[in-house]
């Protein structure tokens, strides 16, 4: 047997299928039935080390939504070079003082980021220009969830606004 070296996109959909639990069964045994295959069959798809069949595109699809996680998305995005944030569930969409309420606290959330910024490059501050691993983290945890919301507030001005007159 040869040696093959994975991706980061074989491995998150192998841990996906692997972790995934449904009525009381796991892992491929559980999320079979979802796509209409036998476990051994999801098995060998998402087995990194197995060269025959891999899982498709619409199968991963189905698998995130079943488990309602999307590490495949994210990793496919991150060697693409692109990024993917979640945003609000239509379902919850709101009126014009409420999304306004909701905007005017995002951007106080906002200003506390840029703050946090502002002092970790700072060469004056308490640590000088430099920013340590965590900071950087903690800031762009903030600024994807920050995002998030932003192009949520989008979606949501863009289904209260009036129709186009035509």
């Amino acid at each position: 047997m040869s040696y093959k070296e994975t991706t980061a996109l074989e491995r998150a959909a192998h841990r996906l299928v692997l972790g995934f639990e449904h009525n009381g069964k796991r892992g491929a045994q559980a999320i079979g039935p979802f796509l209409g295959k036998t476990p051994a069959s999801v098995s060998n798809e998402v087995n990194p080390d197995y060269d025959g069949a891999k899982l498709g595109l619409l199968d991963a699809v189905l698998i995130e939504l079943a488990a309602r996680q999307y590490p495949l998305l994210h990793e496919h995005a991150r060697m693409t070079h692109h990024v993917c944030l979640p945003l609000p569930d239509p379902k919850h969409i709101t009126g014009d003082a409420s999304l306004f309420e909701r905007f005017v606290a995002w951007q106080g959330a906002m200003g506390t980021t840029c703050q946090r910024i502002h002092e970790a490059f700072d060469p004056e501050g308490e640590q000088g220009a430099g920013i340590s691993h965590a900071e950087a983290d903690a800031i762009a945890q903030a600024g994807q969830h920050h995002m998030s919301l932003f192009l949520g507030f989008l979606g949501e001005i863009n289904h209260i606004c009036e129709p186009a007159h035509h």
